[in-house]
Order: C-alpha cells, then sequence, then structure tokens
C-alpha cells in the first residue's frame, strides 16, 4: 500500500519531468511555464491538457478504430478469406 510519504515523491518526480520538459521545449513561452507552479502542477496532475484532433482521442474525433479492435477485426477477415476457423485450424471439407 502506498502511504503519503511516496505519493509526495511521486507527484514531485512528475513536476520535475514537466519543468524539465517545459526548459526543453522550443517554443520559448514554455521557459516562463515552467516557472510558474500551478502551470507545472497542472501538467504534472493531467498530462493530456490538450484535446485536439492531433493529440486527443482519435476514436472520439474520427470514429476511428483501436488497436485492439483492428487486431480483432484482421484477424476474422483472415480467417474468412484463408478458410480457417480462426486462423490456425483448417475447416474440414463437406463429404
Amino acid at each position: 500500500m502506498m502511504n503519503r510519504a511516496i505519493r509526495r515523491l511521486a507527484v514531485d518526480r512528475r513536476k520535475a519531468q514537466v519543468r524539465y520538459r517545459f526548459k526543453h521545449m522550443r517554443y520559448s513561452g514554455a521557459r516562463t511555464m515552467a516557472d510558474d507552479p500551478r502551470i507545472v502542477g497542472k501538467w504534472a496532475a493531467v498530462r493530456t491538457l490538450c484535446s485536439c484532433e492531433m493529440c486527443g482521442n482519435p476514436r472520439h474525433h474520427f470514429g476511428a478504430l483501436t488497436v485492439q479492435e483492428r487486431r480483432a477485426s484482421y484477424t476474422l477477415k483472415e480467417a474468412f478469406f484463408d478458410g480457417t476457423k480462426s486462423g490456425r485450424e483448417e475447416i474440414e471439407a463437406p463429404a
């Protein structure tokens, strides 16, 4: 079970990572954001503040399938076109 000291250490580590990323961004305003504790705390708590088409969930914006769903549909198509039940075992020909 995680105690308070470990949780605080994890939060401090995430904040340090956010500050490091802000300081090394090419965007000039990011360096000033690294000094603002409010912005650093927000980015440390929620890593995805932006939900635009490029950063957000593609399923939400474009109706795209997840990777798992794409794999499942691919194996179903493969099984159908190969003439196998699950893609591994062959179907017996009717006699």
